[in-house]
């Protein structure tokens, strides 16, 4: 039942004066339960597949069209064209602005066009044909270099964010995506089965900045054995290592040391013991004080880490931070 002809039963209902006041009650009821006081698109809705899934380059279409009171407003475009070359591609995002037009603008809307084998170009309310089909060339581009790889390219705030997953070594894919974004800027994150698991690198990333980086974690202590890196230019805002429990302060002076942080480049730094899972640990903005935060860890790591590991983090605070005390 739309929310037209939810009004409808209500007006009807209170017509009917015999038992007016329990109709109407459960009228209301369904007003409540089905309306969101956006206006009924259905049939909009099903043009959009109608004419969508008949265009060249697509395999399948579908709106995701909800208007209820529990799950809102939404309308959610699931557009399959994997062999579609980049002009079809295009074309299929212009005719979808056409067919919306303003018609579902009290509607939370997403769009995912699926381009490739576990690849996506995802996207919110506003859809540039140009720009989507410029990114799916991108992310096939570097997905030839990095077979089996996942991509999803997503555009929340303006700038071009790329989600890699599923590789065995981030460096080929580094290689690939400065090659397939050229001058793009974009932020990307990698997430792959080789130490260093976890990537965030902000693009442009030249071949001598990414050198750069590969110097200076070789020269990381070893057993610190880096999980996630972050990266800014050419220098190290993010790093993840292992310590060891018995001398572990001298082995984070020496990560400090080869990360070279700065006021103008600090670093984010945490770390773990080796063996000794979650009671020790810290982190530390080397350099920096952009807050820590106000969990209940931070208010009382007593709680949650040796007294040790509380030592240390305090200490490695106090003398490389910048925070007022």
């Amino acid at each position: 039942m739309g929310c037209e002809q939810v009004r409808w039963s209500a007006e009807a209902s209170r017509q009917v004066r015999w038992f007016a006041v329990g109709v109407v009650v459960v009228a209301l009821a369904g007003v409540v339960a089905g309306c969101t006081g956006a206006p009924d698109r259905r049939e909009q809705a099903t043009t959009l597949v109608r004419e969508i899934e008949a265009m060249p380059g697509v395999s399948s279409f579908s709106s995701g069209y909800n208007n209820e009171f529990e799950r809102g407003a939404n309308l959610d475009l699931q557009v399959s064209m994997p062999d579609a070359t980049a002009a079809q591609i295009e074309a299929v995002v212009t005719r979808i602005n056409d067919l919306k037009g303003t018609a579902f603008e009290d509607f939370r809307q997403t769009a995912d066009f699926h381009v490739g084998m576990r690849l996506d170009v995802r996207r919110g309310t506003t859809l540039d044909p140009a720009q989507i089909a410029a990114d799916a060339q991108r992310i096939r581009a570097i997905a030839a270099a990095v077979p089996n790889a996942q991509i999803d390219a997503n555009r929340g705030e303006g700038r071009l964010a790329l989600d890699i997953r599923e590789v065995d070594d981030a460096q080929p894919v580094l290689t690939a995506t400065r090659d397939a974004l050229a001058a793009e800027p974009a932020k990307v994150e990698i997430i792959a089965k080789q130490q260093p698991n976890m990537w965030g690198v902000s693009f442009p990333f030249t071949i001598e900045q990414q050198n750069l980086i590969l110097a200076q974690l070789s020269q990381l202590p070893r057993g610190a054995n880096p999980w996630t890196v972050d990266v800014t230019g050419d220098y190290l805002s993010g790093l993840s290592v292992n310590v060891g429990t018995g001398d572990s302060y001298r082995e984070l002076i020496a990560v400090i040391d080869v990360a070279h942080p700065t006021p103008e480049h600090p670093l984010w730094l945490r770390w773990a013991a080796r063996g000794a899972g979650e009671i020790f640990k810290g982190s530390a903005d080397i350099g920096g004080c952009r807050g820590y935060g106000d969990s209940n860890g931070e208010k009382h790591p007593e709680q949650y880490l040796t007294p040790d590991a509380v030592a240390l983090q305090q200490r490695i605070r106090a003398e490389y931070d910048t925070c007022a005390r």
